[in-house]
């Protein structure tokens, strides 16, 4: 690819992968409650339905985040001659968060529309 290192190339699939590997597909248990009616449960209790799902994604972000640590280890092993800072560290970790956060939300607003989009079975 031009203009893109070796090392560049090796720690962009790194951040991607570690991005979609840390969420669970909430848009099928979404969408399965809400075509099946279940939300309508969930809904009456005395929480917010769309930020408890939030929280369930984010509470397993420190457990998936495991995988991103390997993949860092490989990568370095892999791309030997590279400059890791600890401010590029630092500062990767809240943009890990917020993609993560991002997906999460696309997931639910996915599921939430699954009534009016229906849901493809071929």
């Amino acid at each position: 690819m031009a203009g893109y290192t070796r090392e560049m190339l090796i720690w962009y699939a790194i951040f991607g992968e570690a991005i979609i590997y840390s969420y669970h597909n909430y848009f099928k248990s979404v969408s399965r409650q809400v075509e099946q009616g279940d939300i309508a449960y969930d809904m009456s209790k005395p929480y917010n339905y769309v930020l408890r799902i939030i929280s369930e994604g984010l509470g397993l972000l420190p457990l998936t985040s495991i995988l991103f640590l390997a993949g860092s280890i490989i990568g370095i092993i892999f791309a030997r001659n590279i400059d890791i800072s600890i401010t590029a560290v630092l500062c990767s970790i809240p943009i890990i968060i917020m993609a993560c956060l991002l997906l999460l939300c696309m997931h639910i607003i996915i599921g939430l529309l699954a009534m009016w989009i229906g849901k493809d079975t071929s």
